[in-house]
């Protein structure tokens, strides 16, 4: 009877294990078309801090098609930009910036939420925006968005 027991628990145990991991993956997501950073990208972004430059130029490339209607191109500048982002600023950076850093680039998991819908990713629309949710929780529209998509 014992062995009976321990093997039902290993299998709750399991199966509960299971469903946890497979309910906090994130939704297959293309890849986008490949474009390019132009030097006007690049010179269009001084405002960042050295080591956010980067970043800044495929993100801000990216809001550029989006509202262009460039969706894949878009999903392809923010996904570089996600590759790009720096662990920290740099030492130069105003304090301002330094204190309103985060260590992930929520500005990006915003947009790819807001391109998802509008390529009708319901699952992924829903994926960023719930990364985005749980770093800065108080944003009202962010979670409307939410709502809507989990209502759908």
């Amino acid at each position: 009877m014992k062995t009976i027991t321990i093997i039902v628990l290993v299998a709750v145990v399991l199966i509960v294990g299971f469903v946890y991991l497979n309910s906090n993956k994130k939704p297959h997501e293309p890849t986008g078309t490949p474009v390019a950073l132009t030097a006007e990208d690049r010179s269009s972004v001084n405002w960042a801090d050295d080591n956010a430059k980067t970043w800044a130029a495929w993100h801000t490339k990216g809001t550029r098609l989006v509202n262009e209607g460039k969706h894949d191109e878009a999903l392809y500048s923010f996904q570089q930009a996600l590759v790009a982002y720096p662990k920290e600023l740099s030492s130069t950076a105003p304090e301002a910036s330094r204190k309103s850093w985060k260590e992930v680039p929520t500005d990006t998991y915003l947009q790819l939420g807001y391109l998802y819908q509008k390529m009708n990713k319901r699952d992924l629309a829903l994926y960023y925006f719930e990364k985005f949710d749980s770093y800065i929780p108080n944003n009202q529209s962010v979670k409307e968005e939410i709502q809507k998509l989990k209502q759908k």
